[in-house]
């Protein structure tokens, strides 16, 4: 990157009306009005240019710091804690196997391998649950009702998944908290959501497109394990 380009950058981060040439031209005004030995200006010609530089980059860093510190921040990249598993939760990896798995997106089809973990969850009051539950990272949960290969929808008819996530500082920061949720319909993966969990939990719809039995994926898609407090399937959003 060349300097004229690392300027320019800096310059639209900083101000839009002219911040960095402003404090520029301050600093060198400043400098112009110190007495300089001609003869050490001889001897180091260099020296001048480079303090006032120095001078400049730092009054702009500080500036910038203050006055856009949350908007710099997203710039650089932050090393997460590292998450822990809470105490007593189940790791999912521990019955999960490396599989290859059928995607489709925008109407293409592709392969992806993953660590798969299938859960056949029992009704309780229209609800299938699976609580307290350790999720690594790039790894996926299939959630199917115990007496069928998936849940049995007709066109248009909706189901629910409520994800709750244990986000407390002691087990996770905010680079935990991104997951992909879908349905496999006919052994293929299709993505209804892509982002970030909540601390209070969320509720996601999905409706189905076609006749057919659904199971509900959810793929930790953070930088480091999920420790979930509850993952239910519901056909009835309350």
């Amino acid at each position: 990157m060349s300097n004229n380009i690392y300027y320019d950058m800096i310059t639209q981060v900083v101000s839009s009306d002219g911040l960095t040439q402003k404090i520029r031209n301050e600093m060198i005004s400043v400098a112009e009005a110190r007495a300089f030995s001609p003869r050490k200006m001889q001897r180091k010609p260099i020296l001048r240019p480079l303090l006032i530089t120095a001078a400049v980059l730092i009054v702009v860093t500080a500036t910038t710091a203050l006055a856009f510190g949350d908007e710099i921040s997203q710039l650089f990249m932050v090393t997460p804690i590292e998450q822990t598993p809470v105490i007593g939760y189940i790791n999912v990896d521990d019955n999960s196997e490396l599989m290859p798995v059928l995607h489709e997106f925008d109407g293409e089809r592709g392969t992806l391998e993953f660590y798969v973990s299938t859960y056949n969850l029992e009704v309780n009051n229209g609800k299938y649950s699976l609580r307290e539950v350790v999720l690594g990272n790039a790894r996926m949960i299939l959630l199917r009702p115990n007496d069928s290969n998936g849940f049995f929808l007709k066109e248009g008819d909706a189901i629910y998944l409520y994800a709750l996530l244990d986000l407390t500082p002691k087990h996770a920061d905010e680079s935990g908290r991104m997951v992909q949720i879908g349905y496999s319909l006919d052994n293929v993966l299709h993505e209804t959501y892509s982002g970030s969990l909540t601390s209070g939990g969320m509720i996601f719809e999905i409706t189905a497109p076609t006749d057919g039995e659904f199971v509900i994926f959810v793929i930790n898609t953070s930088l480091d394990l999920q420790n979930y407090k509850e993952l239910t399937v519901m056909l009835n959003k309350e």
